[in-house]
């Protein structure tokens, strides 16, 4: 059961070990997760891109993160971990708009020259994170192929190969609804268990739902933000 308060932040140096530990544990017993290393781990968490939210119990609920493919001049938001007794709050939901809105507003990938691809995968049939996705602001793009061996740890098929689908962002509509989100947060999670957001100093949720406006005026009209064709 989950404890009578939540807090949702970014984790530090300090506290990544732990969070690593968990998401081992997590990926162990769920093979449509890649299990990323604690090396990894701690480059993720340098640049507060690993989120959380922990219980009054000191206890992991759930986490995500941000990971950037420099090569592909790509942001991943991926990694997404709700333990079972904290399901059905909305936290599935929660934990990828916090990294995402943390990435769009420290490093702008959207002003960027050329700007970057903002992009999540979900492995075929795993549901769970299919209806979250739209949800927060993701199309579809297309269907990836990769051989297991690249990703070992992720269910293959009978192929040998890891099967899933390439979600991209859709700006401006996903900043809109990030800034309305951030605009209206109420304080508690779906189920009215009491939820504090844990901003980094100088942050706020009126500073990023600015941020998410202004980024929209910028971009124009709708599309699904992607690469440019190769």
């Amino acid at each position: 059961m989950v404890a009578l308060q939540v807090e949702l932040r970014a984790f530090d140096t300090s506290e990544i070990g732990r969070a690593h530990q968990w998401h081992e544990e997590f990926a162990a017993t769920n093979d449509a997760l890649y299990p990323r290393t604690a090396k990894h781990f701690l480059e993720l968490a340098m640049d507060r891109c690993v989120w959380g939210a922990i219980s009054s119990n000191d206890e992991f609920l759930a986490m995500s993160y941000a990971s950037f493919d420099e090569p592909k001049n790509e942001w991943e938001v991926g990694g997404l971990m709700v333990s079972p007794e904290a399901r059905d709050k909305g936290l599935g939901k929660l934990m990828m708009q916090l990294p995402l809105a943390h990435v769009l507003f420290t490093e702008d990938p959207l002003g960027s020259t050329p700007p970057a691809a903002i992009v999540t995968h979900v492995l075929k049939g795993n549901e769970a994170p299919r209806g979250i996705v739209p949800a927060v602001g993701f199309a579809f793009h297309k269907p990836v192929t990769i051989p297991s061996e690249i990703m070992p740890g992720l269910r293959a098929e009978p192929d040998g190969m890891v099967h899933g689908d390439e979600f991209h962002l859709v700006v401006p509509d996903a900043l809109v609804s990030l800034a309305e989100w951030a605009e209206g947060w109420p304080g508690a999670l779906r189920d009215g268990t009491p939820a504090r957001i844990d901003m980094l100093p100088g942050y706020s949720l009126a500073l990023w739902a600015q941020a998410f406006r202004d980024m929209a005026a910028r971009a124009g009209p709708s599309v699904v933000q992607a690469h440019p064709p190769t």
